[in-house]
C-alpha cells in the first residue's frame, strides 16, 4: 500500500481511537495566528519527509517510494543539500530502506530518523560530507517522525504515540514529553520559545509552549491546512518553512507576532 494512503488511514484510525481521550482544549477554539506566504520555492525531490535550515545551507530528507524491494513498501532514502537560490541539489547520502522521517541540524551535523541498523528505530547523526557517524539516539516512542533542534536539545515527534519528546543528545535520555492537541502529529519546528506541530488528522498547525506543551494558537487554517498530509516544518529565525511529502515545493511563511 502506498505510504501516503497508509498515513491517511493511520491518521483516521488514530483520530477515532483518541477521540474519547481528547483534551477539553478544542484546537478550533484556539486563537488564530496570522500567516502570510513569503515565497514558494521549487525543489527537485519527491517524498520529502524532513527539512533542515541554517545560515550555511538547506538540507532535505527524501524518502521516495519504489515498491521494488523485498518489502512491498520499499523506498529509497536520500539526504540532499539544496540551494534554494539556484535550485541545485546534491546528494549527501542515498540508501535503500534507511532514513525515513525527520531531519534537523545541530549547528555542526544533521540528525535523521530511521531504521538503518538491524531494523531498529533510531536517530542517526550524519556529517555534512554524508558520513553516518557512530553516534545514535534511541527513538522515543514507536517511530521517529519530525525532528527539530533548539536549545541544545533534539525534539522528536512520534505520530503513533501522539507525542513530542525532548531528547538530551549528550546523555541520550528523554527529558520532556508533550502531547500536542492534534491526533496524528508529523512535523515539528521550534522558534526559541514555542513549538509548531502539524497534525495530519485535522490538517492544522498548532503552536505550543515548549515548557508546558500547552497549545496557545493555531496558524490561520484559511492559509495553512493539510488534512491527511505528512508535513515537515522548520523555523529559521524569521520564517517558517513548510513542505508536504506530496509536493515538490517548499513554502516559506511569515507569522504574525
Amino acid at each position: 500500500m502506498h505510504r501516503s494512503l497508509t498515513l491517511l488511514l493511520l491518521a483516521l484510525l488514530t483520530c477515532l481511537a483518541s477521540a474519547r481521550e481528547a483534551s477539553a482544549q478544542d484546537p478550533l477554539d484556539l486563537p488564530v495566528i496570522g500567516v502570510a506566504v513569503v515565497d514558494t520555492l521549487r525543489v527537485d525531490a519527491t517524498g520529502i519527509r524532513g527539512i533542515a535550515v541554517s545560515s550555511s545551507g538547506v538540507w532535505i530528507l527524501s524518502s521516495e517510494h519504489t515498491g521494488k524491494g523485498v518489502a512491498e513498501d520499499s523506498y529509497m532514502s536520500s539526504i540532499l543539500s539544496w540551494d534554494p537560490s539556484t535550485g541545485a541539489v546534491e546528494t549527501l547520502i542515498s540508501e535503500r530502506d534507511s532514513f525515513s522521517t525527520g531531519l534537523a541540524f545541530d549547528g555542526e551535523a544533521l540528525w535523521a530518523g530511521g531504521n538503518r541498523v538491524g531494523g531498529l528505530e533510531a536517530i542517526y547523526r550524519i556529517e555534512l560530507n554524508g558520513t553516518v557517524t557512530d553516534e545514535t539516539l534511541p527513538s522515543s516512542g514507536y517511530h521517529a517522525g519530525g525532528l527539530a533542534w533548539a536549545d541544545e536539545y533534539l525534539w522528536q515527534v512520534d505520530s503513533t504515540a501522539r507525542q513530542i519528546s525532548r531528547i538530551e543528545t549528550e546523555e541520550g535520555k528523554l527529558s520532556r514529553r508533550l502531547q500536542p492537541p492534534g491526533f496524528f502529529p508529523t512535523g515539528v519546528a521550534h522558534d526559541g520559545a514555542s513549538l509548531y506541530c502539524a497534525d495530519a488528522a485535522t490538517g492544522l498547525v498548532h503552536r505550543m509552549r515548549a515548557r508546558s506543551g500547552r497549545a496557545n494558537g493555531v496558524l490561520d487554517p484559511d492559509v495553512m491546512r493539510f488534512t491527511g498530509e505528512f508535513v515537515s516544518l522548520v523555523y529559521d529565525g524569521g520564517f517558517l518553512w513548510v513542505v508536504r511529502d506530496t509536493d515538490e515545493f517548499v513554502v516559506r511563511y511569515q507569522l504574525a507576532q
